[in-house]
């Protein structure tokens, strides 16, 4: 992925929540100058604009996220019951993670939108992107401080094992995106890298196929010994039944001073631009080069009779045309087409009668060998063709091509592109004696771009996988709390049930002591006065007082079996 200010958002405001909770808000001007700086080396040393507006947002985003963490979870914190439960455990991760993030994941689209000055796009991907990297770096950190600041309950080993086990999954997890952005990023580059063969294998085909009707163009002039306009339009219009970027054919014969007066009776007067671009009658020279055909006649007629040779100052040297014999293409020049002007590219190729060797002047006093008939012109427009080449584009590219011959650039096809935040490759073409280069940039920021079922698959499988590893190795950890906590009650209530029962058996004790003690007495007193009864009673009332005596002695023995019983089961 291309590197971009917002990549580092997210596992910031995550890092700064977990230092928060651990160390307070007092950590915030250090997430401050930290913000600064990276921005600043980003700015400086990846060329990225990152204007002051991004810098505070992104300070605001990541102080509100871990201020709100902080205060959502300061009563679990103090009273370190976070890990007491199951229930906790979630309710403390949902609050630092998933819920928090929100902030930090709604900063960073309006950043995106700033950074990309764009107000309008497919910002999903970004927003779940950043919150969950945010989540993944608080739920992995915030419970490693908590766990190394205060121990939990937990042995020394099961802290050192979930300690080792959320660093292992973090790395883990961390591979698990970077790889994923690297095999992005690669197809990203193979697709690119495929358009350019395609686009340069394009261009050098319809420049070929241009360069071959200029060719056979060539080889029937040399054929003839003399062409008629019907039979260069016959010609012509063959060339122009194929589809090319062909626009115009032009025929230009070397006429010397000597021969002037006969061709301008025979055809037109010969013309040359002047500085002002207005046509105006040809000096006098040595040698002239005026347009003498041209196919379609119709709407290019303007030009017959131009003076190729004249045409330096714009286009080339025609002294380097002459002293070759192969194609050279002129620099880019605007042609009214219709109602606009299009750039076009005139392609030049001398025609030399090769059967004769006399030297004949030609500019700056130079000679050649051989005889030159004339120069072959045919009028290139590319507009239509790159129009159709970008349509045609398997990818959502957009291109650039311009004329680097020179300092001074000139465009062909396109607009000057926005590279931020975009895949950009670069192809260089000589193309007949011209510098080509044309830039092959994502129309959309990646940011924005639409992200296959693999990227998807891999962002929410790594986070809510690492979401869940995390939460299962913590719940063992609260489950064992929990157990804990739950035996500690039941070895609570069973000691209070024990009491009870004990202080119950000492109640029942003292009441029958009591109640014992209570019945003897009235008891003793029948007795007694049994005792008297018999003594002053008559006989037949002594059976019934005996009767009476018997009931006393077995209720005492009762009264006494109760107690022995009581005092076994007490010993028992």
């Amino acid at each position: 992925m291309p590197f971009s200010f917002i990549s580092f958002i997210g596992p910031i405001a995550g890092m700064t929540t977990a230092l928060v909770i651990f160390l307070g808000t007092s950590i915030l001007l250090v997430t401050t100058a930290v913000v600064i700086i990276l921005s600043s080396f980003l700015s400086w040393h990846f060329n990225l604009d990152i204007n002051l507006a991004m810098v505070i947002i992104t300070v605001l985003a990541i102080m509100l996220q871990s201020y709100w963490a902080k205060q959502l979870t300061l009563a679990e914190v103090y009273q370190q019951n976070w890990l007491q439960s199951r229930l906790a455990l979630l309710t403390f991760l949902f609050k630092i993670g998933p819920l928090t993030a929100i902030v930090c994941a709604s900063a960073i689209l309006v950043i995106t939108m700033l950074d990309n000055k764009m107000l309008a796009g497919n910002l999903f991907y970004t927003f779940i992107s950043s919150w969950s990297a945010s989540v993944l770096f608080a739920i992995f950190f915030t419970p490693l401080l908590l766990l190394i600041k205060k121990p939990q309950q937990l042995t020394p080993s099961k802290r050192f094992f979930i300690i080792f086990a959320s660093c292992l999954a973090f790395i883990a997890i961390g591979l698990l995106f970077k790889i994923s952005q690297t095999v992005q990023l690669h197809e990203r580059q193979n697709m690119f890298m495929q358009m350019k063969g395609d686009i340069k294998q394009a261009i050098e085909q319809e420049v070929a196929l241009a360069v071959s009707k200029l060719n056979s163009l060539s080889a029937f002039i040399k054929a003839s010994q003399e062409v008629s306009s019907s039979e260069f339009n016959l010609f012509a219009e063959q060339v122009f039944k194929e589809d090319s970027a062909i626009r115009a054919l032009e025929w230009a014969p070397i006429v010397e001073q000597t021969q002037r007066a006969n061709y301008e009776r025979q055809a037109t007067s010969i013309m040359e631009q002047s500085n002002s671009e207005k046509m105006k009658i040809a000096q006098e020279r040595e040698v002239y080069a005026p347009v003498h055909y041209v196919y379609p006649s119709l709407g290019n007629s303007i030009i017959l009779g131009f003076d190729v040779l004249t045409n330096s100052t714009d286009v080339l040297t025609m002294t380097d045309i002459m002293a070759r014999d192969n194609v050279v293409a002129s620099a880019p020049i605007n042609l009214i087409q219709d109602d606009h002007s299009n750039p076009g590219v005139l392609f030049y190729l001398p025609v030399h009668d090769v059967g004769k060797h006399t030297e004949t002047p030609f500019l700056n006093n130079s000679h050649y060998k051989r005889s030159l008939l004339g120069v072959a012109v045919a009028v290139v427009q590319f507009e239509g063709f790159f129009n159709q080449m970008s349509e045609l584009a398997k990818y959502d590219i957009d291109l650039f091509i311009e004329d680097v011959s020179s300092t001074e650039s000139y465009i062909l096809f396109g607009m000057q592109l926005n590279n931020s935040n975009r895949h950009v490759e670069q192809l260089d073409l000589v193309i007949y004696s011209r510098h080509w280069r044309i830039n092959l940039v994502d129309q959309q920021p990646w940011q924005m771009q639409q992200k296959g079922w693999q990227t998807w698959g891999m962002l929410f499988g790594a986070t809510f996988g690492g979401i869940l590893f995390q939460l299962l190795i913590l719940m063992m950890a609260a489950y064992s709390s929990e157990l804990s906590a739950q035996v500690m009650r039941k070895t609570q209530e069973l000691i209070i049930s024990k009491d009870q029962s004990e202080q119950e058996s000492i109640a029942k004790t003292n009441f029958l002591n009591t109640l014992n003690k209570e019945l003897q007495t009235p008891l003793q007193a029948i007795s007694l006065f049994i005792e008297q009864l018999k003594k002053t009673q008559q006989q037949q009332q002594q059976v019934t007082i005996n009767n009476i005596d018997l009931a006393q002695k077995n209720m005492s023995q009762l009264l006494d079996m109760v107690l022995i019983c009581r005092k076994l089961n007490q010993a028992n």
